[in-house]
C-alpha cells in the first residue's frame, strides 16, 4: 500500500545536489585543513609571535567575506547569478597558479632549501590570499538566491538542504577530527 512519493528529485536535479554538496565539502576541506595548522606554524614566520598580524591572517576570511559576499550577491541580482559565479570561477583557473607562486616567493624570497622564518613577507601573504577570497566571494554570494531559482518549489528544501548538510555536516564535522591528526602528526616531527 506504499504510494509513490510525487516530490521525488529528478536525475538532474539530484546531480546539482550532489555538485552542490561538493562545492560546500571543498569549502570546508580548504578552511578546517589550514586553520589548525596555520596557528601552530605560524609562531616559526617573521612576525608569527605578533598575535595581531595572526589574528588578522585568520580573520582574514571572514572579513573578506564579510566586506564582498553581500556585494557580490546584489551584483548578481543586476547582471545575473551564472556570470558572476563564472567570472569568480574564472578568475580563479586563471590567477591560482600565479598567486600560488607569488606566495611561495614572498614564503622564501632567496629561493633558500630551507627558507628562512625572518624573510617571510606575511603582509603581501595575506593580500594573495585575500585575493583568493575574493573569487570565492563571487561563487558564494550569489549561491543562495540561485538555488532558490535552480529548483522547483516542490523539492526546493531538500535540493538546498541536502548539498548543505552533506558537504558542511559531513565533511565539514568530520574535518576538525582530521585536522586535529594532521597537527597532532606535524607536532611529532618536531
Amino acid at each position: 500500500m506504499n504510494a509513490p512519493i510525487p516530490d521525488r528529485m529528478s536525475r538532474v536535479e539530484l546531480r546539482a545536489g550532489v555538485s552542490l554538496a561538493s562545492l560546500f565539502g571543498l569549502r570546508m576541506l580548504g578552511l578546517f585543513l589550514i586553520l589548525p595548522v596555520f596557528a601552530v606554524y605560524a609562531p616559526q614566520l617573521h612576525g608569527g609571535d605578533d598575535l595581531l598580524l595572526v589574528g588578522l591572517a585568520l580573520g582574514a576570511y571572514g572579513l573578506t567575506q564579510a566586506f564582498f559576499q553581500l556585494p557580490f550577491g546584489m551584483l548578481s541580482d543586476r547582471i545575473g547569478r551564472k556570470k558572476i559565479m563564472l567570472t569568480g570561477c574564472a578568475l580563479g583557473a586563471l590567477t591560482y597558479l600565479p598567486i600560488f607562486m607569488g606566495l611561495r616567493h614572498f614564503a622564501n624570497p632567496q629561493g633558500l632549501a630551507e627558507p628562512d622564518p625572518s624573510q617571510v613577507a606575511l603582509v603581501p601573504m595575506l593580500l594573495l590570499l585575500c585575493l583568493q577570497m575574493v573569487y570565492v566571494c563571487m561563487v558564494y554570494g550569489p549561491i543562495a538566491a540561485f538555488l532558490v531559482e535552480l529548483f522547483p518549489t516542490r523539492i526546493r528544501y531538500t535540493s538546498m538542504s541536502l548539498p548543505y548538510h552533506i558537504g558542511n555536516g559531513w565533511f565539514g564535522g568530520m574535518l576538525p577530527l582530521r585536522s586535529e591528526e594532521h597537527t597532532s602528526e606535524l607536532q611529532s616531527l618536531r
